[in-house]
């Protein structure tokens, strides 16, 4: 059964007089994958930054868990377990997979003035890299400098380095885009099984890979919610077709 763990309520972002994000009330549950999908300008990445705390609402809130992180900023909100991804991978190219994994693992102890630390904390940042190493399926590519790793896996290592700091909220900001049909496709298949334990809301373009992983789907448009509903009420929405779907359905309108 999905529980809600993230919402937002009313939330608005304002740059003058442009309304980017406006009064957007939603709810992301864990056991879901929560699609936002919408043409270009429509206020997705926005509402991702908001929801990380790169950005601060100009009103409403966000509430994760219980606790309202409206103005947390960014740091704090991903300390309480909500981890974000990025159009562009943002990895260390020139360390091993594992390396990135681990130091990912390790930003997550808290920062200390000790120059030595106890043995136990660095024996359970190894016990978190190495979970989040098998459960993105790049075991065998442990030793391999990121820099040397296709396109696709480098993707999978950016979701790996989010899970070994043990989120329960994962923001996905076009985690498909660019990749081959071969790479997309391993990638849907670890999204669909991070599912299971965490709550997922995704930003994607990919049509064909928004309706195969997505539970439940958001379309956006400048700025507003358009409509919300499952994957088949939303390609039957008319108003959707004619403002971002096309025709069939299933293809994007450039915006």
């Amino acid at each position: 059964m999905c529980n809600t763990v993230l919402s937002t309520e009313l939330v608005s972002k304002s740059f003058g007089g442009l309304a980017a994000v406006d009064n957007i009330t939603l709810q992301f549950q864990k056991g879901c994958v929560h699609a936002i999908i919408g043409p270009n300008g429509a206020g997705k990445t926005t509402f991702i930054n908001l929801l990380s705390g790169e950005q601060a609402a100009t009103s409403g809130k966000i509430i994760f868990q219980g606790q309202d992180i409206t103005y947390l900023p960014a740091h704090k909100v991903s300390q309480l377990g909500i981890g974000r991804s990025y159009q562009q991978t943002n990895i260390f190219p020139n360390f091993s997979c594992w390396k990135n994994i681990w130091l990912a693992a390790q930003s997550r102890q808290k920062s200390s003035m000790r120059f030595f630390k106890p043995a136990s904390n660095y024996i359970e940042v190894s016990r978190s890299a190495k979970r989040a190493l098998d459960l993105s399926g790049l075991a065998k590519f442990s030793e391999i400098p990121a820099s040397e790793m296709s396109y696709g896996q480098q993707r999978q290592l950016e979701i790996a380095m989010l899970l070994a700091m043990q989120p329960r909220v994962l923001l996905l900001d076009e985690p498909i885009a660019g990749m081959s049909s071969s790479e997309s496709i391993i990638v849907i298949e670890l999204i669909k099984r991070l599912a299971r334990d965490h709550c997922i809301v995704l930003i994607e373009h990919d049509m064909d890979a928004v309706f195969a992983v997505a539970d439940i789907l958001t379309v956006m448009n400048n700025g507003r919610i358009l409509a919300t509903g499952l994957p088949h009420e939303i390609k039957n929405n008319s108003e959707v077709v004619n403002a971002y779907l096309g025709e069939e359905g299933m293809e994007p309108i450039s915006g």
